[in-house]
Order: structure tokens, then sequence, then C-alpha cells
């Protein structure tokens, strides 16, 4: 295995463990109160807040839902600037030991 490949696993193995437990409390969107739904007392009809156009309802639930994912997809972003700047600091991190030949008792350059 390369010194590359080897500082690409082990960087990788490094960032797996915050990408599990992020899964695991991913978030949940409160849209459903947007969501227009058929009334069960008068067939055909819709229950709609008061002075909403079904045309209004389902856009407001379309806004929130989607306003949602805009959100979600800006905090991803973030993560994974986060996670390439960890990746690229390892990087540079091996390539300097190994361009430096540091000595394994610390002797060598500051990397």
């Amino acid at each position: 295995m390369t010194k590359t490949m080897l500082a690409f696993t082990t960087a990788v193995a490094l960032l797996a463990p915050a990408a599990t437990v992020a899964d695991r409390i991913a978030p949940s969107h409160f849209c459903s109160s947007h969501k227009p739904k058929r009334s069960i007392l008068r067939s055909g009809e819709w229950d709609l807040p008061f002075g909403k156009t079904l045309r209004q309802a389902i856009g407001e639930y379309r806004d929130c839902l989607r306003d949602f994912a805009r959100e979600q997809e800006g905090q991803a972003k973030v993560h994974q600037e986060a996670a390439d700047q960890a990746v690229q600091e390892w990087n540079s991190y091996v390539n300097c030991m190994e361009n430096h030949k540091a000595d394994p008792l610390g002797l060598g350059p500051d990397c």
C-alpha cells in the first residue's frame, strides 16, 4: 500500500465515526402541519387554514419542505468542508513527515 493511499485510508477511518454520529441525530422537518389534508367530515373537501385556498396551502407546504431541504444542504456542505479540511491537514502532515524523514524520537522537523 502506498503512503498516499495509507494516508487517505487513515483519514477516512478517523472521519467515519463522526459521520456515523451525525447520521444518528439527523433532524426531521416539521412541515406536516402545513400539509393540506382532505376533510374526514365533508367528502371531497379539504380542511384548510382559515382564509387559505388549496393552492396557497399547497404552496406553504412546498415552501416549508424546500426551506428545510436547503437548510440541510447548507449544513451538509459545512460538514463536508470540515471533513475535507481534516483530510487535507492529515495529508499535509504525512507529506511533511515523508519529505523530512522525521526521526521517530521526535527530533525531526515540526510537521
